[in-house]
C-alpha cells in the first residue's frame, strides 16, 4: 500500500500564511483599543441623579479621561487627582461613600466592556484570514 501527497498551490498558501503572520499582532490591538474607547465612553457619562444635588459641572472629570498605547495593549486613566473617589479603581476600590450608586464603578464597566472582547477578536481574526486569502 503506497500514500501519495500532493500540494497545489503551495506557494500561495505560504505567501497567505506569511501576510496573516503579519496581521497578527493587528488583530487582537484594533478590538483592545476600541474595548478602551468603549469604557472611557462611559465613563464620561455624567449620572442624570447628580443635577438635583445643585453642584456645577465643571466637566474635569469628563475631559481628563486618557487612553496611552503600551508595549501590551492600552492604560486608561483619569489625570484629576479625585477620578479614583468617583468611579473607584481597576480592583473595584476606593469609591467614595458619596459618589456610590450615583457613577457606575470602573470595575463594573471595564469587565463589562471587557467581557464583549473574545468576539471582537475573533470577527478581527476572521477578516484577517479572509483578507490574507486563506478562506
Amino acid at each position: 500500500m503506497q500514500l501519495s501527497l500532493s500540494f497545489r498551490n503551495a506557494a500561495l498558501v505560504r505567501m497567505g500564511l506569511q501576510n496573516l503572520d503579519a496581521e497578527i499582532p493587528k488583530v487582537a490591538r484594533r478590538p483592545i483599543y476600541n474595548t478602551s474607547l468603549a469604557i472611557v465612553r462611559r465613563e464620561k457619562e455624567y449620572p442624570s441623579r447628580f443635577s438635583s444635588t445643585g453642584y456645577k459641572r465643571t466637566y474635569r472629570f469628563r475631559n481628563n479621561w486618557t487612553i496611552t498605547a503600551y508595549e501590551l495593549g492600552y492604560k486608561i486613566g483619569n489625570r484629576t487627582s479625585y477620578g479614583h473617589y468617583v468611579v473607584g479603581d481597576a480592583f473595584g476600590a476606593g469609591q467614595a461613600w458619596m459618589h456610590k450608586g450615583i457613577w457606575v464603578p470602573f470595575r463594573q464597566v471595564s469587565e463589562e466592556e471587557i467581557a464583549k472582547l473574545p468576539e471582537a477578536v475573533q470577527n478581527e481574526l476572521s477578516l484577517a484570514i479572509r483578507k490574507s486569502g486563506l478562506a
